[in-house]
């Protein structure tokens, strides 16, 4: 029996975050756990910016509790042979959370803090 396409999608998921795939069964908020992210998968046809809101405070909510970051991938099914891209929705709380490549230290948006940024741009032409 072929593997149901929410299953695949999650394992997909959990090799995009390096982590594990909880199973279906287990009923808990969480879908996809890996050092460092917990996430909630979700493969639909729609879904509203108000659910997809509810779905980040309810994964930021079990993140804090587990000492982590959380994060809702979201792919829309638009039929057989109709692709569309995988998204990664977290909070800007979230994102300000991510710390810098180079040193780190906090970031405020990227992948780097602002004086690691200004060091890497400073000697770029514009």
């Amino acid at each position: 029996m072929p593997d149901k396409p929410f299953k695949v999608f999650e394992r997909q998921c959990a090799e995009l975050l390096d982590g594990t795939r909880y199973p279906a069964n287990t009923g808990g908020p969480v879908d996809v756990e890996s050092g460092e992210w917990i996430a909630q998968c979700k493969l639909v046809h729609e879904l509203s910016l108000e659910r997809l809101t509810q779905l980040v405070e309810q994964i930021d909510a079990e993140a804090d509790q587990r000492g982590k970051r959380g994060c809702v991938l979201v792919k829309c099914r638009r039929g057989r042979g109709k692709e569309s891209p995988t998204l990664l929705v977290l909070s800007v709380a979230t994102w300000g959370a991510v710390p810098c490549d180079s040193c780190g230290g906090p970031t405020k948006r990227g992948r780097l803090c602002g004086r690691c940024a200004e060091r890497a741009y400073s000697g770029r032409k514009t």
